[in-house]
């Protein structure tokens, strides 16, 4: 389901952004850089977090069990 995809990643990425406003030490573009580095940093140089992944995986099970 496309939809569920597409509803799947926003959740993802919201997650991230809850990550981010969680840490009150987290003030700029470059403490969001550091802060990712630090906590998500994968072996492809791209920054992904459990929780995001787990909550992207939650919301499309969501979404598929209600379409």
């Amino acid at each position: 389901a496309q939809d569920c995809d597409l509803v799947a990643s926003v959740g993802h990425e919201l997650q991230h952004a809850i990550e981010v406003l969680n840490d009150p030490n987290v003030r700029s573009n470059h403490e969001m850089f550091l802060f990712f580095h630090r906590i998500g940093l994968t072996s492809f140089d791209r920054f992904e977090t459990k929780v995001a992944m787990q909550t992207g995986l939650a919301v499309d099970r969501e979404c598929v069990r209600k379409n």
